[in-house]
């Protein structure tokens, strides 16, 4: 499911600005949905029926802020569901380290972050999810078919940072990646963490 969540956001996006952009036209909706329709196919790591069991309990919205759900929402997680063959999210959870929550503190990505960061991006340009989306996207020339340079231009998409300060700073405290599937705080406000698993794993 991560790897999944992961290339079809990016095939959403990138297929987006073309079209925004008027360099899809010769793309149908057809020819989108058979690779989105492969693409889950293709995901072999998907949690399996029955790995995961929620209690709702009582429901909030954005006009009640107030919680009612005296349990956890998780009841239960199959732990095999993070051991996947294609390790995607050991790898992904070898990074929530290398960055701050805070939109007002900088990110300075170490080294050994970098590291992280090109292991996670080896994990997921290998599955067999991402290979369908990959195929498409460089055959619309819209992500080299080069590994280096697609690999370069994913963390300059995900990864390349850019302020969403609250405090005037302008701080390079965000990237796409962090909203996507870490969260970041402004203020005491969570804002993305939009990965069930982030919300289980905290």
């Amino acid at each position: 499911l991560l790897a999944c969540l992961f290339a079809g956001l990016l095939f959403q996006g990138l297929c987006q600005e073309a079209r925004f952009h008027g360099e899809l036209t010769s793309i149908s909706d057809a020819d989108i949905q058979r690779v989105v329709s492969q693409m889950r196919h293709d995901d072999v790591d998907a949690a399996k029926l029955g790995a995961v069991t929620l209690d709702f309990q009582g429901e909030a919205s954005s006009h009640n802020i107030y919680d009612h759900a005296a349990k956890p929402l998780f009841t239960a997680v199959d732990p095999d569901t993070f051991n996947s063959s294609s390790q995607t999210y050991l790898a992904y959870f070898r990074l929530w380290n290398s960055f701050h929550a805070d939109v007002n503190t900088p990110e300075h990505f170490s080294a050994s972050d970098q590291a992280l960061i090109v292991d996670f991006l080896d994990h997921v340009m290998g599955t067999k999810v991402f290979q369908s989306a990959w195929l498409f996207l460089s055959g619309a020339g819209l992500l080299s078919s080069d590994y280096a340079t697609a690999q370069a231009q994913l963390i300059h998409m995900w990864f390349g940072l850019y302020s969403r300060a609250t405090d005037g700073s302008g701080a390079l405290g965000s990237s796409g990646f962090e909203h996507v599937f870490l969260g970041e705080f402004k203020g005491s406000t969570v804002d993305g963490q939009h990965v069930w698993s982030r919300y289980y794993k905290l």
